[in-house]
């Protein structure tokens, strides 16, 4: 699972925000969120959040975004897991009504100290999951398993970002 606090949501405007671009099994990606939503259906209504994978080859993955809820962890706010084929040509593929404006607050606890934070949670699938491994890491006929891809030095599964 990576994340990323967004600090000071409520004074955001409607323009979109990029994370700081991270890496997942060899690749490089980065979330898009736009605060005020994108597209006809979420425009205004619903926070919007999307993928991209900005460097490496493609690969096909099932990819799950959610809002955290600080004060509930079990209730934070889950679009339903996904795939899809991903190339580092620009495309952006997510959610466009990942979380209704009216209740990223805190109240609801979606936020924290003016702070929101998006998760995603991304796995590579069947023979992507060789594709998308920095090489070195996958034996030929070895099971595809995370013990037997990464070695504990090299394995990123967890990755906090700030803005």
């Amino acid at each position: 699972m990576h994340e990323w606090a967004i600090s000071g949501f409520s004074s955001l405007g409607p323009g979109k925000l990029c994370s700081p671009p991270f890496e997942l099994y060899g690749r490089r990606w980065s979330l898009l969120f736009h605060p005020r939503g994108c597209g006809a259906n979420a425009q205004g209504t619903h926070l919007s959040a999307y993928l991209r994978l900005e460097s490496g080859c493609a690969c096909d993955a099932r990819v799950r975004l959610a809002v955290r809820n600080h004060a509930t962890p079990a209730i934070s706010a889950f679009n339903k897991p996904w795939q899809w084929r991903f190339e580092s040509n620009g495309k952006n593929r997510g959610m466009s009504s990942l979380l209704p404006l009216s209740s990223a607050n805190g109240e609801q606890g979606f936020l924290a100290d003016d702070t929101l934070v998006l998760q995603l949670w991304l796995r590579p699938l069947g023979a992507a999951e060789a594709r998308c491994l920095p090489p070195g890491q996958v034996r030929l006929g070895a099971p595809l398993q995370p013990p037997a891809l990464c070695t504990p030095a090299r394995c990123i599964t967890h990755a906090t970002l700030r803005t």
